[in-house]
């Protein structure tokens, strides 16, 4: 059995706060709710609140995710890819794929029976780009959707640096490649969880020098 507490309003319900003390006492699995940006002090929330829920939840897309993912019926789906890049000129450049079905995105794909999440991000960029990478998985940005009914997918992606090579499209499914600073890339990508990602990559990249 699962209890949803709505945290909305500066101040959370004091009836809500008491049932969700109840049910956490009782070991019933406590799930957050809060759409509202008022917090009760200093951008926080009241610490014993958020204590007990084992996730908060922010909007409607992030609730029906979660249970989606809590449904047995619902068939889940992987897919492994990274955000490639190459450094020169003084400018760190890009792989974009220019897909069959129309859209650019960051090199991804299936994961196949056995393999690992590193197995499948290396052989998929090798398959769609002929291009050899040296990944860094400590980077891992996981991307989460519904791609059909009774469908939830997850997209792991790590960074990883190409290594010189020839770079042959995969025609049964990417038209062609690219390679672009960031601020293009960023503008060119057709989806905001790319951007998002590719996002996250470079904040990585910043950080690791």
């Amino acid at each position: 059995m699962q209890f949803c507490s709505f945290f909305d309003g500066r101040v959370p319900d004091e009836g809500a706060c008491f049932e969700l003390g109840y049910c956490y006492a009782k070991g019933k699995r406590c799930i957050g709710y809060k759409t509202d940006a008022r917090c009760f002090i200093d951008g926080f929330d009241n610490v014993m609140l958020h204590g007990a829920p084992e996730v908060m939840l922010r909007n409607e897309e992030e609730l029906r995710m979660f249970f989606l993912k809590e449904n047995p019926a619902v068939r889940k789906e992987k897919s492994c890819g990274a955000v490639v890049y190459r450094e020169g000129n003084e400018v760190t450049e890009f792989l974009l794929e220019h897909m069959v079905q129309g859209h650019i995105s960051i090199p991804k794909g299936h994961v196949e029976e056995n393999e690992t999440e590193e197995e499948t991000a290396l052989r998929e960029i090798r398959e769609e780009t002929n291009l050899e990478v040296e990944l860094d998985s400590t980077f891992r940005h996981v991307i989460t959707y519904s791609p059909g009914e009774m469908i939830i997918k997850d997209v792991i992606f790590f960074v990883a640096e190409a290594k010189p090579g020839q770079m042959i499209n995969q025609e049964c499914e990417v038209t062609s490649l690219e390679w672009l600073p960031y601020e293009q890339a960023m503008k060119a990508l057709t989806h905001a969880s790319d951007r998002e990602t590719l996002e996250a990559a470079i904040e990585y990249l910043k950080g690791r020098g």
